[in-house]
């Protein structure tokens, strides 16, 4: 296990793990994240209206225009439910308030881009180990 792993791994006798430096606290990050997301609902093509009529397919529940301005106002304590969260974010094609909530815990998103060279570093280092398994099995043939 690396370092880093570790690092973020709870062990009961330390309590809490710390924040991502610079961070401030979680409800900072909340607070952060929700005024992102109320940015990006006002500049979003889409009312708000046809915004709830799309998430409420996605999350399989009716939810109004005034819950999502509840769970979007400045001056409302109300969090906006995790699958809420995701569904907005893929309806509006913006995912930096999830960047928002996961830089404070040390976190990050992965686009398209950074998923496939994660992916070919995976490949990369599958075919490090195949041809060392390849040149073990060619030692004990005598090759």
């Amino acid at each position: 296990m690396s370092n880093k792993t570790r690092a973020h791994t709870i062990d009961p006798a330390q309590g809490v793990l710390p924040l991502a430096p610079g961070c401030g606290s979680l409800t900072d990050a909340f607070e952060n994240s929700r005024a992102l997301l109320s940015r990006l609902l006002r500049a979003s093509r889409l009312s708000r209206a046809q915004i709830c009529d799309r998430l409420s397919a996605l999350v399989g529940r009716r939810l109004t225009v005034a819950q999502l301005n509840a769970w979007t106002a400045a001056t409302n304590a109300n969090r906006l439910p995790a699958d809420v969260l995701v569904g907005l974010l893929h309806i509006l094609g913006a995912y930096e308030p999830l960047d928002v909530l996961l830089a404070a815990v040390g976190r990050a998103t992965a686009g398209p881009r950074r998923q496939d060279l994660a992916e070919l570093g995976q490949l990369t280092l599958d075919q490090e180990d195949l041809d060392a398994r390849r040149a073990n099995v060619r030692r004990r043939l005598g090759r």
